[in-house]
């Protein structure tokens, strides 16, 4: 389909196979929205599939960082019971 310039109602003709179609302008400003549309959704759902992956590692990073935090508090706390014994041990004897 080729367009040509614009006839004097404003339209875009169009070159078809038998007979020429007259395209109004306003159909052609559609397509060319409907276009820019779609070149946007795509463009936003890559990047919402990127932001998921992020997310996705940011969670299970997270997770790595509660179980450190679990097991440090837990050595912490046994660190503090075997002084708190060894405190009590030397101040009986």
């Amino acid at each position: 389909m080729r367009a040509s310039p614009l006839s004097e109602k404003g339209d875009v003709e169009v070159a078809g196979k038998e007979n020429a179609q007259i395209v109004p302008v306003h159909y052609a400003k559609l397509e060319a929205k409907l276009e820019l549309s779609e070149a946007e959704r795509r463009e936003l759902a890559a990047e919402n599939r990127q932001l998921h992956r992020e997310k996705e590692e940011l969670l299970r990073e997270n997770g790595e960082l509660r179980e450190k935090i679990a097991r440090l508090e837990e050595r912490k706390n046994r660190l503090a019971a075997a002084t708190a014994q060894s405190v009590e041990n030397s101040g009986a004897a």
